[in-house]
């Protein structure tokens, strides 16, 4: 995007918000035009503008008018915040707020593990809250980043229900459906379904198969009992399973390079193989048999009881169960060789156990039971949660790598079954003292204790008399630790001020954590190593406020966060945390309605994210610096190598690497319109737009990407790709983004009807998403989606 574009889109935004500030202040006795959203973000309900933390809500009216039908499309447009696939699985997500990747996923206050497949589509949602920066206090562990809480809609008391149906590019096809049924006076049945199938837009051009399709389907039950007047229970089971995949893919046919129409691979592994496929290589198990493909199966089950015997004190047991069993083979690389500056474009070969595979048959299980009371004391000048939290997670993985190098020659590089056992004890709480009616002082606090275990077997025959021997003994021989233990204080304090009733000062400072581990997807002795907590500090100062009767709200927050042994993947599967983090940036985002039945929505940030070396990193650093003084390039081969180069968090060049997605700038802004038709039609039609903005960022640890330009070794080498800079080929780099996406509904006046042509990614924009290995992972191309819907 040029900055003449940029600056063009800024001026029109700020041309209408000033145009429309008279328009809005002359009409200023009307209802108020902003709807009242109140969340759950402190564990009890509040007004979103009294809550002293960054945070962005979407309300089930906004999801539906936006088209957002999984996790992946809310967190567009959040300000510093950057989404996407995790590579190869269409199925999880990554997210990463203000540059930290430990967001966690609350599904109905039920904390979501890392085993778990992310990335699903929504059943009948109420309301979405993302909490930016760490939540340790009052959510545990893996928060260092944030929250993403998911709320899904309790049944109602009366009949009621919606059937939806789209159909879209790349024969996409999606349904959706949901029904509340009241059964007496003190309880209603809840069910709600989604189905979504498409071809893939993905050409494999040496298969005939279609890639990175987004298939999935869900079914959810949920209740809702009035067992007393002060007693209920809501509980919901669910069942989910996703089939989507997230392979890399190029805009030009590797096969035949003049072919840039479309979106393409060439590997010659396909979906369909046949038994035993990789058994020639040694591979044991289930996974011999897997195709090309990624198939996750989740039960989420929730309940919770609520006991409120005064309007002062209320009892909860949160209870949680998720069983994901997971059956995947993804070729990373595309049937060929990785890019190196060798050999930036490696010939499609086409082979038929993939470039580098990577298979599982998996199994993680969780299950977790908290208790919390909540309430207020002293006639509401005391506000207090508190709670006793546990939950244990079990993962049993059967594992697989498979590298076919230049020679064509495929071979088993690993072969292993990996258990891993987590139990996490904590106790919490908060207190709010509303010292005046303009003053809160907010003070919390939790305690967490973490027993973490790891096993692993090599399941290679005869592994004993291989290279290497067994990789379960030379773990042994290396000292790398079974098991762990964790414990952590994770405090916060805030300080709220109203200065009026339509507005809400506050500052605070907490403390948020990310869980240790092993890095259990690596190959070898020397990287399954486990690596510490990242543990971070974060600052905020910030204004909530309403303007002219809520038809303007403006949300600014300023922050500075200071964090250690940040975890950070380094070109594939291997964790570096001997880094610290720092970031300083700032938040705005406003919603207001200036025109009548015209609603606008901006936000943007800002940020300055960096890591800080230590003792280790340094001396990597130097020895890099030395290593580049002699001659020797990053990724070259053999005696030309710089092999502390292009490592680590490490640069190429010697530098110290920019975080991973962790854009400087982030910008959003989106409109809709209500246009009545004559009255006598009772029909609406809204033409709404939205924009998303972010400046280049990185997309791997250490920053390794390929550039054109040759580059010379000490061997006299010439290498027709360079490391440092140039045209870009290929690895971490992601130019800036600008999407654009749009739609037009057309709906009935009581909202039973509605149809609407949406597209994403509108202009088309290519930019990549994610890397591995010097192997780029493109964004989604343009889509568009015909809907219609009925709600009763």
């Amino acid at each position: 995007m040029s900055g003449r574009s940029l600056l063009h889109g800024s001026c029109a935004v700020a041309a209408i918000a000033v145009a429309a500030m008279p328009a809005m202040a002359e009409d200023g006795a009307a209802r108020p035009a902003l709807p009242e959203i109140v969340v759950s973000a402190q564990l009890r309900p509040q007004p979103i503008e009294t809550v002293p933390i960054a945070l962005t809500a979407l309300l089930s009216g906004e999801i539906e008018a936006r088209g957002i039908d999984e996790p992946l499309d809310a967190l567009r447009g959040v300000p510093n915040t950057v989404a996407a696939h995790v590579p190869g699985f269409g199925s999880d997500n990554d997210y990463v707020i203000r540059g930290r990747s430990g967001v966690a996923t609350v599904i109905d206050g039920v904390y979501v593990g890392r085993g778990a497949a992310t990335n699903y589509g929504f059943f009948d949602i109420d309301r979405i809250e993302l909490l930016r920066g760490p939540q340790g206090p009052l959510y545990g562990r893996d928060t260092s980043g944030g929250v993403l809480h998911i709320v899904n809609r309790t049944p109602g008391d009366r009949t009621s229900g919606y059937l939806d149906g789209a159909y879209g590019r790349f024969g996409t096809y999606q349904f959706r459906a949901g029904l509340d049924v009241p059964i007496g006076e003190r309880f209603s049945l809840g069910l709600s379904g989604y189905w979504r199938k498409s071809n893939g837009y993905v050409r494999n051009t040496t298969t005939g198969d279609r890639l990175n399709e987004d298939d999935g389907w869900g079914l959810r039950a949920a209740a809702h009992a009035k067992l007393s007047d002060t007693l209920t229970w809501t509980g919901s089971i669910a069942r989910m399973e996703s089939t989507a995949l997230y392979a890399p893919d190029f805009e030009c046919d590797p096969a035949a390079p003049a072919d840039c129409k479309g979106r393409f691979a060439s590997t010659g592994y396909a979906e369909t193989v046949g038994p035993n496929h990789f058994g020639p290589l040694g591979v044991n198990g289930r996974k011999a048999s897997f195709g090309f493909g990624n198939s996750a199966k989740t039960y989420l089950a929730t309940s919770r009881i609520a006991w409120t015997p005064s309007e002062a004190v209320t009892f909860e047991a949160i209870t949680g169960y998720v069983d994901t069993k997971r059956q995947y083979g993804i070729d990373l690389r595309d049937g060929r060789d990785a890019p190196t500056i060798a050999d930036p474009v490696p010939a499609a070969r086409g082979d038929v156990y993939g470039g580098y595979t990577i298979l599982g048959d998996t199994h993680h299980k969780q299950f977790s039971q908290e208790l919390r009371l909540s309430g207020a004391l002293a006639g509401g000048f005391v506000n207090y949660v508190a709670g006793l939290s546990y939950a244990e997670e079990d993962g049993d993985s059967d594992l697989a790598d498979i590298l076919t190098p230049s020679t064509g020659i495929a071979s088993l590089v690993a072969d292993r079954r990996v258990t891993t056992e987590t139990k996490s004890k904590s106790t919490y709480a908060q207190v709010d003292v509303n010292v005046t009616d303009a003053l809160t002082l907010t003070g919390g606090v939790r305690y967490s204790d973490e027993d973490l275990r790891f096993g692993l077997t090599d399941n290679r025959a005869g592994c004993a008399v291989l290279p290497g021997g067994c990789l379960d003994d030379a773990l042994v021989t290396a000292g790398v630790p079974a098991k762990m233990s964790d414990s952590f204080w994770s405090p916060r304090f805030a300080a709220s001020f109203k200065p009026n009733e339509n507005a809400t000062l506050f500052v605070s400072a907490t403390r948020g954590y990310r869980s240790a581990g092993w890095n259990d997807r690596a190959t070898t002795a020397a990287t399954i190593r486990p690596y510490a907590a990242e543990t971070i500090w974060s600052y905020e100062a910030g204004l909530k406020s309403t303007w002219f009767e809520r038809r303007l709200a403006i949300d600014l927050t300023g922050f500075y966060a200071d964090g250690s042994d940040a975890q950070i993947v380094d070109g594939g599967f291997d964790y570096v945390g001997t880094a610290g983090f720092r970031n300083k940036g700032i938040e705005l985002e406003i919603a207001a309605v200036p025109l009548t039945n015209v609603t606008v929505r901006a936000a943007a940030g800002w940020q300055d994210a960096k890591y800080k070396a230590g003792s280790a990193v340094r001396a990597q650093q130097a020895a890099c610096g030395a290593e580049l003084a002699a001659g020797l390039i990053a990724g070259a081969a053999g005696l030309d190598n710089a092999p502390s180069c292009g490592t680590g968090i490490v640069t190429a060049a010697g530098d110290i690497a920019d975080p991973v997605r962790a854009p400087k700038w982030t910008f959003s802004a989106g409109a809709a319109w209500d246009i009545w038709l004559p009255p006598v039609s009772g029909s609406i039609v809204t033409p709404s737009v939205d924009v998303t903005y972010r400046s280049a960022m990185e997309t791997g640890g250490a920053n390794a990407s390929l550039y054109t330009g040759s580059v010379t070794g000490v061997s006299t080498t010439v290498y027709p790709a360079n490391p440092y800079g140039g045209g870009f080929l290929t690895g971490s780099q992601s130019k800036s983004q600008l999407l654009v996406n749009a739609g037009i509904a057309l709906r009935t006046d009581d909202n039973f009807w509605r149809v609407s042509l949406e597209c994403e990614n509108c202009l088309n924009e290519t930019t990549v998403d994610a890397s591995l290995g010097n192997v780029s992972w493109l964004n989604t191309p343009r889509v568009w989606m015909l809907r219609a819907r009925r709600q009763f």
